[in-house]
């Protein structure tokens, strides 16, 4: 996933280097520009999603960029994963 929050404020969603959705994207106002919690499938809050709820695969890799990666770089992430 990758998200803009200063110009167009939208989410995609790559899957296998693909980009399968694409939407506008309140969920990380302004105010969380500064350091803050990172939960990747859990809520950082105080009211924490059921086990049901949580993320129930795995995440082979993840980076973090203080820039939105352009479709092509997302590509090349896959395509190197899969050399």
């Amino acid at each position: 996933v990758t998200y803009d929050p200063w110009v167009e404020k939208k989410t995609r969603l790559y899957i296998n280097g693909v980009q399968a959705n694409e939407q506008t994207a309140t969920v990380f106002p302004d105010t969380y520009r500064t350091a803050t919690w990172l939960c990747i499938g859990a809520n950082a809050s105080a009211t924490a999603p059921s086990i049901s709820e949580r993320f129930q695969g795995q995440i082979g890799e993840f980076a973090a960029y203080n820039y939105v990666l352009p479709p092509a770089r997302v590509q090349a992430h896959f395509d190197a994963r899969n050399t």
